[in-house]
């Protein structure tokens, strides 16, 4: 069965990227709950019915009266939308206006608002053509600019007086001249990248504000480096002082200029090189392994706009052949949000770090995983990497994953080595140690004298509860003025739902304070 639908008279569901036709009741099911969440935008609230126009003449907005029902009362309002309104809204932000529309708010006039009267004064008319009223406005209107002026130069004044240190004439004769003569050459012997920092900052602190300002690509790398680490640490340090550095928002958009896609992306694989030759990777960095893990998401959905087209982003992805074996498998196609994200990074020998797939997921089969695994070896090689070895989590999934390639053998007597599909040579697998030793510490938790306890360990006839290792922190605490093990703290005993997953916490536990357990 096809089918058509539009919203406003103006979009089809089809460009949300659903099938053209229907093959059975879910599927029928699903588009209907689809077209439930999707909110249209209303535009913004005004008080004028007046067109928006370009400098050209062209109208970019129109008022339109939308008529509301909420809990039985029925409200009119005039409300102003953009001639290029997407028409739909994010599924996460519904009560926000689409993009076209907040561009729109934010470039219209006041008077749209009824916060000037509609005979206003627009600065671009000549004052020959204006009547007497509108020459008293105009008048009204440059000696407030004029009192506002003055009070932002005053408050300006009172600020440097304030933070600013006032240097004496000679010292600052000193200081200048210790500046302009000092030897650029001699900086970039030593260290190049310290001079062009020092250029940067001049280059900048001369622009005329932020929007004239051009930035090096090395000052951009060195930013986003330490933003991706800490957002929250590197806006400290911009609002420090210290350094003028560009804003979070330009760094994402550097950070989001390749298109992330699920799956293996060739331009991600050709980024992935460019990287790799800048940085003069030796040989045997171009050489390493594959590091993936699977993490939770917030299930949702998003409409994502592509050249005016819009698409659902959140839905699951693993390719064409696990499409294909689901439906053998139901019997029908269905689509259905993501709770997890798989995603593979690739560590060099040399260290060299470049995560570079991801795939969403709802708990990824070993079946699944053996053969994205596969294809990413394969895609690696395209460009020059090596795949030798694998690491992984213990989770039940990666050790299916794991003994699938050893056809019923031990994978530890053959410590964990296989070979490679496409080489033929070695190719380990190992688990990760740290995943393991946070499961034991969480076991040891659920461990307590509680007759809810889930958990009731031994070693012989002595028990092993948590308790204890909680009690030899406090008395370690209370009775030494130094104390022994000083690192740990009460978040390593007070744990939490976000606590239990801190890798971290265990590691500081069972390694660096190992004498609690003899307690």
């Amino acid at each position: 069965m096809s089918w058509d639908f539009f919203i406003v008279n103006r979009m089809s569901l089809r460009d949300l990227d659903m099938p053209p036709t229907l093959r059975s009741h879910q599927e029928l099911s699903a588009l209907f709950i689809v077209t439930a969440r999707v909110q249209v935008c209303p535009g913004f609230h005004v008080l004028s019915r007046r067109d928006t126009k370009s400098r050209r003449g062209e109208v970019i907005g129109r008022a339109e009266d939308w008529t509301r029902q909420e809990n039985g009362v029925i409200t009119n309002s005039l409300m102003h939308r953009s001639v290029k309104c997407e028409m739909t809204l994010s599924l996460r932000q519904p009560e926000f206006a689409c993009h076209s529309c907040a561009l729109l708010k934010r470039q219209c006039g006041k008077d749209l608002f009824g916060c000037l009267p509609t005979t206003g004064i627009s600065k671009f008319k000549k004052e020959s053509i204006m009547n007497d009223e509108q020459l008293k406005l105009k008048i009204l209107q440059e000696r407030k600019h004029k009192v506002n002026g003055i009070k932002r130069e005053h408050r300006l004044r009172e600020t440097i007086r304030e933070e600013m240190i006032v240097l004496t004439e000679d010292t600052h004769t000193d200081i200048k001249s210790i500046f302009d003569t000092s030897n650029s050459s001699r900086l970039c012997e030593e260290n190049n990248d310290l001079i062009r920092m020092w250029e940067e900052q001049v280059k900048v602190l001369k622009s005329k504000g932020p929007r004239g300002r051009r930035w090096h690509p090395k000052m951009i790398r060195m930013c986003l480096s330490v933003w991706l680490r800490s957002p929250k640490a590197y806006e400290e340090l911009k609002k420090s002082g210290l350094l003028c550095l560009p804003s979070g928002r330009l760094l994402s958009m550097y950070k989001n200029n390749a298109e992330s896609l699920p799956g293996l992306n060739d331009n991600f694989l050709e980024w992935m090189v460019k990287e790799a030759e800048r940085k003069k990777l030796p040989q045997e960095g171009w050489n390493g392994g594959i590091i993936l893990d699977e993490m939770a998401i917030q299930e949702d959905l998003q409409l994502k706009f592509v050249n005016g087209e819009a698409e659902i982003v959140g839905l699951v992805c693993l390719g064409e052949l696990n499409a294909d074996m689901q439906t053998l498998i139901s019997g029908t196609e269905q689509a259905s949000p993501a709770t997890h994200v798989l995603q593979m990074l690739y560590l060099g020998n040399t260290g060299f770090r470049f995560p570079f797939a991801h795939w969403p997921t709802r708990e990824v089969d070993p079946a699944t995983l053996y053969t994205v695994f596969w294809d990413a070896v394969k895609w690696l090689r395209k460009g020059g990497f090596h795949v030798s070895y694998c690491g992984l989590d213990g989770g039940q999934a990666n050790r299916t994953f794991v003994s699938m390639h050893f056809k019923g053998k031990d994978p530890v007597k053959e410590k964990f080595t296989t070979r490679n599909l496409f080489t033929y040579e070695p190719m380990v697998f190992y688990m990760d140690p740290w995943h393991n030793f946070k499961k034991i510490r969480n076991g040891i938790e659920k461990s307590t004298a509680s007759a809810k306890a889930t958990r009731d360990l031994q070693i012989g006839d002595g028990k092993i509860q948590w308790r204890y290792w909680k009690e030899a922190y406090r008395f370690d605490q209370e009775q030494h003025s130094l104390p022994l093990h000083h690192k740990l703290k009460l978040e390593h005993f007070d744990l939490t739902p976000a606590s239990r997953m801190r890798n971290h916490l265990a590691e500081h536990l069972f390694f660096r304070v190992s004498t609690l357990s003899s307690y």
